[in-house]
């Protein structure tokens, strides 16, 4: 079966509405009960804030394993540019 997956945006913070500014978007790592995955050797909660632009593609309560991919950060090409500049 093949589900269709919807993609979230994350805003950038200049984006988004007055009472949005102070939200750090994050994904936030739970194990089937709902309890959260603490990163191995620490006590801290595995989260992973997002930045503006951020594309997720992930369902809410989607089973994830190691290596899979949470979150694209799509970065702007450059193009190509002449290296004339300065030249005789």
């Amino acid at each position: 079966c093949i589900r269709d997956r919807t993609s979230l945006v994350v805003l950038d913070s200049a984006e988004r509405t007055t009472g949005g500014k102070d939200l750090r978007p994050a994904l936030k790592i739970v194990d089937a009960q709902g309890n959260d995955v603490l990163i191995p050797g620490t006590d801290m909660p595995a989260q992973y804030f997002l930045p503006g632009k951020a594309i997720v593609q992930l369902e809410d309560g989607v089973q994830i394993s190691s290596g899979d991919t949470l979150a694209r950060i799509p970065q702007e090409s450059g193009g190509t540019k002449d290296i004339t500049g300065g030249l005789p």
